[in-house]
This record gives C-alpha cells, sequence and structure tokens, in this order.
C-alpha cells in the first residue's frame, strides 16, 4: 500500500521487482518518467504485458521496464543502469522470461 518512492531515484538499483495491490493505472506519476521510451506490448509468464525502453533524459542511463497485471496484482520488472552493455540487459531480459504463474 506505501509505494518505494526511491525506486528509480537510487543509482545503484539495477534492477528492480515491485509486486503489489496498486491499480496499473494508478501510476501517473510514472509515466512522466516513461514518456521518452519507446513503448511495446509483450507476454510475461502468460501475461500481457506493456514495455517501455530508451534512455533516460541526458542521464545516458538505459531504461527497461515491464508492467502487467496477473492475480489481481501489479507487477513492474525495472532495469536502470548508466552506460549500460548489452551484456547487462541480456541478463535483465533473462530474469524477465523466467517469470511463470
Amino acid at each position: 500500500p506505501m509505494p518505494l518512492t526511491q525506486i528509480g531515484n537510487e543509482a545503484p538499483n539495477r534492477i528492480v521487482i515491485e509486486v503489489g495491490r496498486r491499480d496499473i493505472t494508478d501510476v501517473s506519476d510514472l509515466d512522466k518518467k516513461l514518456q521518452n521510451l519507446k513503448p511495446s506490448r509483450v507476454v510475461v509468464g502468460g501475461a500481457s504485458a506493456s514495455r517501455y525502453q530508451g534512455l533516460e533524459g541526458g542521464l545516458n542511463r538505459t531504461v527497461i521496464e515491464y508492467r502487467f497485471v496477473k492475480n489481481n496484482k501489479t507487477f513492474r520488472l525495472m532495469y536502470q543502469k548508466a552506460n549500460s552493455l548489452p551484456a547487462d540487459e541480456e541478463v535483465f531480459e533473462k530474469l524477465v522470461k523466467s517469470f511463470s504463474f
């Protein structure tokens, strides 16, 4: 019920998994961060998901975020890293592909 406001503000958080009962449409404060990222539709663990990827405003920080709802829970899988390498992003994508319900 209490969102972790520090998520997205702390550079050491390279991979964050957030699971809660917060409505997926109740993240408008977070949508501002995603405005410059490329959206796409994907499937994660059998659930339809939104995927966002790009560089975060002038910080040279790669951001990849998945959002979906499964079993009445909201999931956000987030990756962020300055000067990201393809190998780093691959680790995150493998984590995302490992999700099953």
